[in-house]
């Protein structure tokens, strides 16, 4: 072994066994599970010390042309596509066989109609009141109002008429249904007082047969997402961690950090399909300052009242695969990339003196600031967040972006989220988590291997050597962060995002 190859090992197993006694002695004074009012991000520790690490690419300039090593000896080209947000795409940075395998294991494993997140922003639970207007209503008793349904409330409530048609697009027009699900369950239904001003416009509108041109422009076309998705653990789609370790590389974060991300995030969009501009991540005063991290939650107690600790979506990094090429749009849409500034003023009067609508991408699609074309096996990364002092800062709000409609064919896109808690600590103490827990899983599957092995009766030395748990071997694995780290943060009640 030479000499760099045995540093680098001996460098490995001291951040692991790091890692776990930072478990142990949080675990042991009892400040692993803390409340989210304690949780202080703003340690003023040297970051140029810190075990995990982030980073943000330098973008230079629009069109600025990096060429990255990101597997021995071969060149990966990454153009800068923006400033505000840094925008990079990198060309065949997935091969052909990468994106059929990712496509296919996505139908074997079957995909679901997506939904939207805004939901997350309800933190007040309906009254009784509402609860009993909402059961009078929902006559098939199946806990959600139908466009039909829907109707016979507006009816009631606003002496409104309106067929089925008329209530669907009211309530795309209204955004009452937050999670784009075509129904509305008691959560939606309890935010009706909220959007009757609109509701009340959206009908006037409705009178107009045809409606006018100047009406037609401020209409936002179809729900706010419409394709279908699915997660894949790592392992299904990435048995030899190659794609990982390339995407480790390209983003120059520590692999502790990537590894113990999300799992793949793949999405289906028919022709029509689209999503209408929406952030990935979610700002750290979200839930006013007293929401945790999603990925790190389980770390918190519950609340006073016994329920979980309020959650946002933390993702600091997001790196977008194409599959395939559409015949025809299903570009990436940028609004408000390197725009001067970014305020709700400033998208008012888009809409009320330019009759746009910035954030709907199936009208407004090439009025955004940026359009990436979708190519096979490129990769589009940007970042959701600032960096500050060396860690995870405030969200970025130029990053807004969202996929514009598929006007002839299908797209294939996959998601790789890179979360990170602003608590460096809290995030530290998550890493060590995930790899304590793959070590008694490691040692539970070796287990039930060693009962299938005796159940056979077979008993032969090569076979029991290969069953036996190794701790050098699993050291090796741990450092090398290899496909194990598939039972990563699912996140799966965030599909939405």
């Amino acid at each position: 072994m030479s000499m760099r190859s045995a540093l680098y090992q001996s460098s490995c197993r001291l951040t692991e066994v790091f890692l776990l006694l930072q478990v142990l002695i949080f675990t042991i004074s009892g400040h692993v599970r803390v409340s989210p009012e304690q949780n202080d991000s703003s340690d003023n520790e040297d970051h140029r010390n810190r075990e995990l690490w982030i980073y943000e690419h330098d973008p230079v300039e629009i069109g600025h042309v990096q060429h990255l090593e990101l597997e021995p000896g071969k060149l990966y080209r990454m153009e800068t596509m923006a400033i505000k947000p840094p925008v990079f795409v990198i060309s065949n940075f997935l091969t052909d066989e990468e994106c059929e395998r990712i496509k296919h294991r996505a139908q074997v494993t079957g995909l679901s109609n997506s939904k939207t997140h805004r939901k997350k922003i309800l933190t007040t639970p309906p009254s009784t009141e509402v609860n009993e207007t909402f059961t009078e209503f929902d006559t098939d008793g199946d806990g959600t109002l139908n466009p039909e349904e829907a109707g016979a409330f507006i009816l009631s409530e606003y002496n409104i008429s309106l067929d089925t048609d008329e209530v669907q697009f009211v309530m795309t027009q209204t955004s009452i249904d937050l999670d784009s699900g075509g129904s509305l369950d008691v959560e939606e239904f309890s935010q009706f007082p909220a959007v009757e001003n609109l509701m009340f416009k959206v009908v006037r509108a409705l009178k107009y047969r045809p409606m006018p041109a100047f009406v037609l422009k401020k209409l936002r076309r179809g729900k706010d997402r419409t394709s279908e998705t699915v997660r894949l653990e790592h392992d299904l789609y990435d048995p030899d961690s190659s794609l990982r370790h390339r995407l480790a590389a390209l983003a120059r974060i520590h692999p502790y950090i990537v590894y113990s991300s999300e799992t793949l995030h793949v999405v289906h969009y028919n022709s029509g399909g689209h999503y209408h501009a929406h952030h990935d991540s979610q700002p750290t005063h979200y839930n006013n300052n007293v929401s945790v991290c999603e990925h790190v939650g389980h770390l918190y107690p519950n609340q006073s009242d016994g329920s979980p600790p309020k959650t946002r979506v933390c993702r600091f990094l997001t790196v977008l695969y194409y599959l395939n090429e559409p015949e025809q749009g299903g570009q990436t849409a940028f609004p408000m990339a390197d725009n001067d500034t970014y305020t709700q003023e400033g998208f008012t009067y888009e809409f009320n003196k330019k009759q746009r609508d910035l954030t709907d991408l199936t009208n407004h699609c090439l009025d955004a600031n940026l359009v990436v074309e979708a190519k096979k096996g490129m990769a589009v990364m940007w970042y959701n967040h600032h960096v500050e002092d060396g860690w995870i800062g405030e969200l970025n709000n130029f990053s807004l972006h969202g996929g514009c409609e598929v006007h002839i064919g299908e797209k294939w896109i996959a998601n790789h989220w890179i979360n990170v808690e602003p608590d460096y600590d809290m995030q530290k103490a998550y890493v060590a988590d995930r790899i304590r827990w793959r070590t008694h899983e490691k040692q539970r599957l070796q287990q039930q291997q060693r009962r299938t092995t005796t159940k056979k009766n077979n008993d032969s030395e090569e076979q029991q050597q290969s069953t036996s748990f190794n701790a050098s071997s699993m050291r090796e694995q741990i450092c090398n962060i290899q496909s194990d780290w598939s039972y990563s943060a699912s996140m799966a009640t965030h599909d939405e995002l």
